[in-house]
């Protein structure tokens, strides 16, 4: 027996094969539509799953991916109006701040909260914590109709959120929905 010759690394190989078979069938099914965005922003979420947003032909869509070995399919939502308000994130570091293992590192960031029609969706964009990436020029992991090679989730594609990236997301997220007013 092989050191990831168990039954845990056999259900977590059998999760992410059915996660990509999920996300191949979407991005097929968004290619026989021709459903194109040139921008997108993709965000992770804290369970493994994968949040997209981007405007085509005047609407503002929303792609909702599974949690990682949840169930359910990649969802494509769209809205002709999709508020959206920006929370500020600030987590205190402790202790050192996390050097040599003492204490924790803090975050900064913003949360994108999504208004559905009297549902709200809060998107994370928080450095230390999630993953995102900003999609232009139809370049997109998530709707490419070609499967990865071994074990792969689109997810692990997204690079950590950075401090210098927070400003283009936000802008990027203003372009593509309407923002709400504060208050």
């Amino acid at each position: 027996m092989g050191l990831f010759n168990d039954a845990d690394e056999a259900k977590r190989r059998a999760n992410l094969k059915a996660m990509e078979d999920r996300r191949l069938c979407f991005a097929e099914r968004m290619q026989a539509e021709g459903f194109a965005p040139q921008k997108m922003v993709l965000a992770s979420t804290e369970r493994g799953g994968v949040i997209g947003l981007c405007r085509v032909d005047g609407q503002s869509c929303l792609v909702l991916g599974p949690d990682f070995g949840g169930e359910g399919e990649f969802v494509l939502e769209r809205y002709d109006r999709l508020p959206v308000r920006f929370e500020e994130y600030f987590e205190e570091s402790t202790g050192m701040g996390g050097f040599l293992g003492i204490g924790k590192k803090g975050a900064v960031g913003f949360l994108a909260v999504v208004d559905r029609g009297g549902v709200e969706l809060s998107i994370p964009f928080i450095v230390n914590k999630n993953c995102a990436l900003l999609c232009e020029d139809g370049k997109n992991p998530l709707l490419r109709a070609r499967r990865r090679r071994g074990d792969a989730n689109v997810v692990w594609e997204f690079p950590p959120v950075e401090k210098k990236m927070l400003a283009k997301f936000r802008a990027a997220l203003r372009e593509i929905l309407e923002e709400a007013p504060q208050g």
